[in-house]
């Protein structure tokens, strides 16, 4: 249910924007201001894009703020912010691509900041290549001066890392992250968000998977448009994160089959409990960010298969590891 909808007097005089700028954010106001000042930095001219915040129904406070960056904030780009009840990110894309006013949408974290070209690059790209099946991805770093711990040091290595030793079309899915994603308008209506997903994680690489497998979409990794990710990471948040990404995962791999044997031949050869002493090993011998490694691992894979459980015992069918 939509709560509130505010529009500044930019987002007024603006008809024909040709790129909408998409970021759910839920309890981040300051992280949210960071990248509002970034898109107010962006070379492209303001009369060529909108930006549409939607408020994932955060508590009071935030969305307080949150309203009043957009209400009193003096922003001379285009800009509109809807407040919902809280329903996940893959629901709020949903009803903010239907509200977009650009042939090209492109979604952002409301964590990430922007190298000032990062607009004109993704639409660039766009005209270059019109097909509805054309797929961009920023290349996003992690911020400068960010927290250096042993977890981040871990993170950096798995994250944001582009040259992994992907099958032929695996980019496609592997790399659709809405953190810094760019498509076309027509395809989004044509195929939203699985609403399924209750939280940001795996709704992004389903709907990837989804339009690989039914429409040929291709995904390119562009150097010229560059995010920035501000989020920082201590143990707890690695393993809540881990926790998180593995009640998702099963949830991905009950709506595409498929993945359920990629990950069963890439993470179950080895028993939960081999994985448990070899963390235990690479603590004990100061391997910090090994350690890390197979921690995040046990925590993800035993999510996976009680939520799995979980969500087969309410179907009441027989429940069965991926």
């Amino acid at each position: 249910m939509i709560l509130e909808e505010v529009t500044n007097p930019a987002f007024d005089a603006t008809k024909a924007p040709q790129l909408t700028a998409i970021v759910p954010t839920f309890n981040r106001s300051e992280a949210l201001s960071d990248l509002l000042e970034s898109i107010a930095g962006q070379t492209l001219d303001a009369g060529c894009f909108e930006a549409l915040a939607i408020d994932d129904g955060s508590c009071e406070e935030q969305a307080r703020r949150v309203r009043e960056l957009v209400v009193d904030g003096g922003w001379d780009f285009p800009l509109a912010l809807c407040r919902q009840e809280n329903a996940g990110p893959a629901a709020a894309r949903n009803r903010m691509v239907r509200k977009a006013r650009g042939d090209v949408v492109l979604f952002l974290n409301d964590d990430v900041t922007l190298d000032p070209g990062h607009f004109a690059a993704h639409l660039r790209l766009h005209r270059e290549r019109p097909d509805k099946t054309f797929v961009v991805r920023g290349t996003t770093h992690w911020r400068p001066g960010g927290r250096d711990n042993s977890v981040m040091r871990y993170l950096r290595t798995k994250i944001f890392v582009y040259d992994l030793d992907l099958a032929p079309g695996d980019e496609n899915f592997v790399y659709f992250h809405t953190c810094d994603l760019s498509l076309k308008k027509a395809l989004l209506l044509e195929h939203p968000f699985d609403e399924d997903f209750p939280a940001a994680s795996c709704e992004d690489t389903e709907l990837g998977y989804r339009l690989f497998k039914e429409t040929g979409m291709r995904l390119i990794v562009t150097p010229e448009a560059v995010s920035h990710h501000h989020h920082d990471y201590g143990p707890r948040d690695l393993i809540r994160r881990a926790r998180l990404n593995g009640r998702s995962a099963a949830i991905l791999i009950e709506k595409q089959p498929d993945l359920a044997h990629r990950l069963r031949d890439q993470f179950y050869h080895i028993s939960r409990r081999r994985r448990i002493l070899r963390a235990l090993g690479h603590l004990t011998a100061l391997r910090i960010l090994q350690f890390w490694g197979e921690a995040e691992l046990v925590v993800f894979l035993r999510n996976v298969d009680r939520e799995s459980r979980r969500r087969s015992q309410r179907r009441g069918a027989p429940s069965r590891r991926a």
